[in-house]
């Protein structure tokens, strides 16, 4: 997650103005490894609905109450999934939607979202990719 986490810091993506995040361990481990690669004082913030089998109408519910314009959620599989499909107007979990995955989307004003990037969890000896999806002409 380091390299990841570093990859995201030097793609000039702004950096979140609030972390929330499952209280598991693991998550929280995740979130200040990535704030700290962001040389970021953001506060992070845990928060029980995010956590494996919390709904996803809550997390959303969340996330449009929240007032900066980007925040960063850290949690688990499926809720993330769920999470990512649902904003993204999606019927499935896309498939970017990988443990240790970090996507990036847009939402505008009536909160619908765009996947504006991804980058999947690098294989063993192999650079971190921020993926930008291909627009439509």
């Amino acid at each position: 997650m380091r390299r990841s986490a570093a990859a995201w810091a030097a793609s000039g993506e702004p950096a979140p103005a609030l972390w929330i995040v499952s209280p598991y361990v693991r998550a929280v481990q995740t979130a200040e490894v990535c704030a700290a690669a962001f040389e970021s004082d953001a506060p992070i913030g845990t928060w029980r609905g995010l956590v494996p089998d919390a709904r996803v109408s809550t997390a959303i519910e969340r996330i449009g109450a929240e007032a900066p314009a980007c925040v960063a959620l850290v949690g688990h599989q499926p809720l993330m999934g769920g999470i990512a499909a649902f904003l993204l107007g999606w019927s499935t979990v896309p498939a970017q939607v990988q443990p240790g995955a970090i996507l990036a989307v847009d939402r505008d004003d009536e909160g619908a979202g765009l996947l504006a990037w991804h980058m999947p969890p690098p294989a063993d000896g192999e650079a971190p990719r921020l993926l930008r999806p291909a627009r439509g002409a």
